[in-house]
C-alpha cells in the first residue's frame, strides 16, 4: 500500500508503506477528547507544519533518473482532515485522516513538530508505532537529531536528521518561497551490533507558513542521482 499522506508521511521512508487503514476507531492507548468536534486549535501556529483542517496539497512526482527543472511528472493531490484531539500516553496530539484514509497523529510545540503513525509490521503482522521528530524549526544551521525505531529485538532502525539551510528563498513550482528551512534526514538500519547506512538520503524543503514543498530522494551511489523528486505546485491552506 503506498502512503499518500503529502507533508506527513514523506519522512517515513522503508516501513510505513506497510501502515494498515485503521479508519478513525481508537487505537492503541489512545483516548480520544474530542471526536468529530470541529476543531479550534492554531492549526497555523506551528510555522513550518501547519496541521490544519481540510488542507489540500497539489504536488508533481517523479521517480528515477536525474531531475530537472524542465521535467513534469505525475501531479497528485492529497487532502489532510482532522478528526479529533487525541491522548496518547500524556501527550495531547492532532488525529489527522489522509484522503485515501491513512491516520496520523501530530503534535507542535515551539517549533518542534512530532509525527506518530502506526503501521503492520511485514513479516511479525505486529501493530507498531513510529514516534518521530520531523523537524526542530528552531534548531540552528548544523543542528542535529535521531530517532530510533525498534523493529525486533535484533533490529532497529535510525533516523539522523540534520538542518543544511535556514532562512534562505527557493523556487519551487513557479513560487517563489522564503524563509525556508533545508534538511537531511539519512536512516540506518542496526542488526545486532553492524549498522548499515540507506542507500539513499532524503532533502526536504519547509517554508514558512506553508509546510513541506519539496522532498528528493537522492542515492548515495552517484553525486546527484534522483531517485524520486516531489514539488508542491499549489497549496490551501484555511
Amino acid at each position: 500500500m503506498k502512503i499518500r499522506f503529502s507533508a506527513a508521511f514523506a519522512a517515513i521512508v522503508l516501513l510505513a508503506s506497510c501502515q494498515k487503514d485503521l479508519g478513525i476507531n481508537l487505537l492503541p492507548n489512545e483516548t480520544s477528547v474530542n471526536n468529530n468536534a470541529t476543531t479550534t486549535f492554531d492549526c497555523k501556529a506551528c510555522e513550518y507544519y501547519p496541521i490544519c483542517d481540510s488542507s489540500v496539497y497539489n504536488y508533481s512526482e517523479k521517480g528515477g533518473g536525474l531531475f530537472t527543472s524542465q521535467t513534469v511528472g505525475k501531479v497528485s493531490s492529497y487532502t489532510l482532515t482532522f478528526l479529533s484531539d487525541s491522548i496518547i500516553g500524556d501527550k495531547t496530539y492532532k488525529k489527522m485522516r489522509a484522503e485515501s484514509g491513512q491516520i496520523g497523529f501530530y503534535d507542535c510545540n515551539d517549533g518542534t513538530t512530532t509525527q506518530l503513525v502506526y503501521f503492520t509490521h511485514p513479516i511479525t503482522q505486529d501493530l507498531l508505532t513510529v514516534k518521530t521528530t520531523i523537524l526542530k524549526a528552531n534548531e540552528p544551521v548544523g543542528g542535529m537529531w535521531r530517532d530510533t525505531l525498534v523493529i525486533t529485538a535484533n533490529q532497529k532502525q535510525f533516523y539522523e536528521y540534520t538542518i543544511l539551510e535556514k532562512a534562505t528563498s527557493r523556487a519551487v513550482g513557479g513560487i517563489l518561497y522564503d524563509d525556508v528551512i533545508k534538511l537531511r534526514k539519512d536512516t540506518y538500519i542496526q542488526n545486532d551490533t553492524v549498522t548499515t547506512p540507506s542507500t539513499n538520503y532524503l532533502e526536504l524543503y519547509y517554508a514558512r507558513g506553508t509546510g513541506l514543498i519539496e522532498t528528493k530522494s537522492i542515492s548515495t551511489a552517484g553525486v546527484g542521482s534522483i531517485v524520486y523528486h516531489r514539488i508542491l505546485v499549489s497549496a490551501i491552506i484555511p
